[in-house]
């Protein structure tokens, strides 16, 4: 064969390969606009069935048979009406997810080889309610991809497992690839159901920081007083992140029962837990603190003396007379400097006043 016959025919069948590839690519993104376009139409003709029965006016089967044309996307249509409910209209859609029997399919794809199968039903079990999924749902905590483990756990707390919640945190605790808040925020789905287990790892001292740290920020986002106590135990904690969440929980939790001990860490050795401090005095509204937080105006961290003289500022007339007096007789000139530019940012004081 002629170099250039060879040439010709190579040129031949890349021609024809291109082409069957961009027929492909053509019939491939045709059949996705079609069922887009019929899943919207689906979504169309359904939701309004949907409206009528959690209203009262339509029939369990009547509505059965109208999702039970399309049951994934009747499925999407169902977990995207839930987000808009609460907690106890919720219970309506139960008898939904029953009728189309999604169950047994879904755990299925829970233990699929192709993780993003596994992604989609650990998010899907936790809308269906069913606590047969939930022994399914803890073995995959322990998935290999984060974004799964995520998922299981949301599921769980969905379910209201509160034995899942020690388990949550062993799984999700990895530290730089998800913040504590995060998991705290999933946590704090489980409500009531939350709070024994919470206490639980707050009681046990020999937990890492990173679980306490969690725990305290659930025990926040719940506004759980039942904790406060025992988070008033942590405050001396050798670990620096568990006393700041410890501090800052108290002060969210508007605990005055611990307002001496928030106090005694005024001096820690760590800014960023004094700065707590200033933070959680400010919100706890006590007039005894009036003498700390002024002398805080003069901290070596300009943060810290920030917060003390907005501490300083909420707490009303006796606060702001004592920043009046600290910006021009404070020891410190730090403290001198924060007290004006706490009035001054305020209105209380003019820019252009200079005091010796």
């Amino acid at each position: 064969m002629h170099l250039l016959e060879f040439v010709q025919i190579t040129a031949t069948t890349i021609t024809v390969l291109s082409l069957l590839l961009f027929a492909g690519v053509v019939i491939v993104r045709a059949d996705y606009s079609r069922r887009i376009a019929e899943e919207s139409e689906f979504r169309k003709t359904a939701l309004p069935h949907l409206c009528a029965y959690l209203g009262g006016q339509e029939g369990r089967e009547a509505v059965l048979g109208i999702l039970g044309r399309k049951r994934f996307p009747a499925l999407d249509l169902l977990m995207g009406q839930s987000e808009e409910m609460d907690l106890e209209s919720r219970k309506k859609l139960a008898p939904l997810y029953s009728g189309l029997s999604y169950t047994q399919g879904i755990l299925h794809d829970l233990e699929s080889h192709y993780w993003p199968r596994r992604l989609k039903a650990a998010e899907r079990l936790g809308y269906l309610g069913e606590e047969s999924a939930i022994p399914s749902l803890m073995r995959a905590l322990g998935d290999d991809i984060l974004d799964v483990r995520l998922a299981a756990a949301l599921s769980l707390a969905r379910l209201g497992c509160g034995g899942a919640l020690i388990p949550i945190i062993r799984s999700l605790d990895l530290h730089g690839e998800i913040s504590q808040r995060r998991i705290a925020e999933i946590l704090s789905q489980l409500g009531e159901e939350a709070t024994e287990p919470l206490l639980k790892i707050l009681h046990d001292r020999e937990l890492g920081p990173a679980a306490l740290c969690i725990a305290i920020r659930t025990s926040t986002l719940l506004n759980l007083h039942r904790a406060a106590p025992v988070i008033g135990t942590l405050l001396d904690h050798t670990d620096e992140n568990v006393r700041i969440n410890a501090v800052r929980a108290l002060g969210s939790l508007g605990e005055p029962s611990c307002i001496q001990k928030i106090t005694s860490l005024a001096e820690d050795p760590s800014w960023a837990v004094r700065n707590a401090v200033m933070d959680a005095l400010g919100h706890l509204n006590d007039q005894s603190s009036i003498p700390m937080l002024s002398e805080s105006l003069g901290d070596p961290e300009w943060w810290v003396r920030y917060h003390a003289g907005i501490a300083l500022w909420n707490l009303g007339a006796p606060g702001i007379e004592a920043l009046r007096k600290a910006s021009t007789g404070h020891v410190d000139a730090y403290g001198r400097d924060m007290g004006r530019q706490i009035l001054q940012q305020n209105g209380i004081l003019k820019s252009t006043e200079v005091h010796a």
